[in-house]
């Protein structure tokens, strides 16, 4: 199926449907001349879609069909043969090994990395919507102390009500980011520093438990104040753990320029096979073996 033959066959079905449409172009040429000795030919041809037009069409549209099913199968016929190639040679197979697995180590560090950032993120943008609710509450308050207004009254309930669900939000965050976080244990996977760890046992999870505990004495200003405090807490985490993402991507994208300069030879040379005709692009690198037969699946 992936012989050189088959790659050149495509060329000629290619061939074949280009011969075609030239065929079908000078065919309307010849037409549209005829036409221009009779009023009412040109008129037809003005309202309607001619045969010799219709024909046209079709065979632009399956030198198209053709072109495309050529450059999918080439694309295919590249990586195999470029993959075989690789394979032939032990030192580029054994470097390519070793490469693919720094490759997935990096992945594999970003996949765990970015998650804590964005729960991170998260509360910090909690954290400043509860206090703001907080301080927003709490002047509220104190205006419906200094007033009978039964309209600041019931705002003053709405308000200290939708602070409490900022402030509970802004809990479940704190707490979602420290049960997400890795254990000391696991700190060499991630390279992660063992101070950070412990900024995350002492400043992470007991804020989530203090904010509900000052909200819940009804202590507005308080609960505004801890969660400023928490978010002033959270801020060496964060900036650490965004400098961790900024590295590991940096290092994914590192290992991947590595991966594609042993690939890229390969895939070039057996490029360079195909005729011109198909007008496919060299592959940017080598998928996986699944991904491969998924896409000739497809």
């Amino acid at each position: 199926m992936h012989s050189t033959t088959a790659i050149q066959e495509w060329a000629d079905k290619i061939a074949a449907a280009s011969r075609n449409l030239d065929t079908a172009r000078q065919a309307l040429q010849r037409d549209k001349q005829q036409r221009e000795t009779s009023l009412r030919a040109k008129f037809v041809d003005w309202l309607t879609t001619t045969p010799a037009e219709q024909a046209v069409e079709d065979a632009r549209v399956q030198l198209a069909q053709v072109q495309g099913e050529a450059r999918k199968f080439a694309e295919q016929w590249i990586v195999i043969k470029a993959r075989a190639q690789l394979l032939a040679s032990p030192a580029d197979a054994q470097r390519h090994s070793a490469q693919l697995r720094r490759a997935e180590t990096a992945r594999n560090r970003q996949n765990r990395v970015r998650p804590l950032l964005r729960l991170a993120e998260t509360a910090r943008h909690r954290l400043d919507e509860a206090a703001d609710a907080c301080g927003s509450a709490s002047n509220v308050e104190l205006l419906d102390l200094v007033t009978t207004n039964k309209a600041v009254s019931l705002m003053s309930s709405v308000s200290t009500s939708s602070a409490g669900d900022a402030v509970r939000r802004a809990g479940e965050a704190l707490k979602a980011l420290s049960d997400a976080l890795p254990k000391r244990s696991e700190a060499t996977a991630l390279d992660v520093p063992g101070d950070l760890l412990d900024l995350v046992v002492d400043l992470t999870f007991a804020p989530a438990i203090d904010l509900l505990s000052w909200f819940n004495m009804g202590r507005l200003n308080d609960a505004e104040r801890q969660c400023r405090e928490a978010r002033r807490k959270l801020a060496p985490l964060l900036e650490r753990l965004r400098k961790l993402d900024d590295d590991t991507a940096a290092r994914v994208a590192a290992e991947a320029e590595a991966l594609r300069a042993i690939e890229t030879p390969h895939l070039q040379a057996v490029a360079a096979l195909v005729p011109a005709e198909i007008g496919v692009q060299v592959p940017t690198d080598l998928p996986s073996q699944q991904k491969l037969q998924e896409a000739m699946q497809r």
